[in-house]
């Protein structure tokens, strides 16, 4: 990602709409001891804000709040040329789910 593009997106103050690319919860803050506002079905509408570290503030139904990086920009993978023929469509993430952490798998 260039410079340029990146700036835009952790400095940015208008939104650019993207797909949620997995379900995923809507938090009030940037954590996810946070209060959370809603979920966030996968290829939902999000307007991103801005994104800082692991999270993004979007807007979603009318409310601004935050998602994890991953729900705007997909997984961060870096693997050479020869390995991409072997890459899936498919990642796993850790989730909060009920009372515990658990370790979901996503496919795009």
């Amino acid at each position: 990602m260039s410079l340029g593009l990146l700036v835009g997106l952790v400095g940015s103050t208008s939104a650019e709409p993207v797909k949620a690319r997995f379900d995923t919860y809507f938090y009030q803050a940037p954590r996810y001891t946070a209060r959370v506002l809603d979920e966030v079905q996968t290829q939902a509408s999000l307007d991103v804000i801005s994104c800082e570290e692991q999270w993004c503030r979007v807007r979603y139904g009318g409310t601004e709040g935050y998602v994890r990086d991953l729900v705007v920009h997909g997984p961060q993978i870096d693997i050479s040329h020869k390995d991409k023929q072997n890459l899936s469509n498919c990642f796993k993430a850790d989730q909060p789910g009920g009372n515990a952490w658990q370790v979901e798998r996503f496919c795009h």
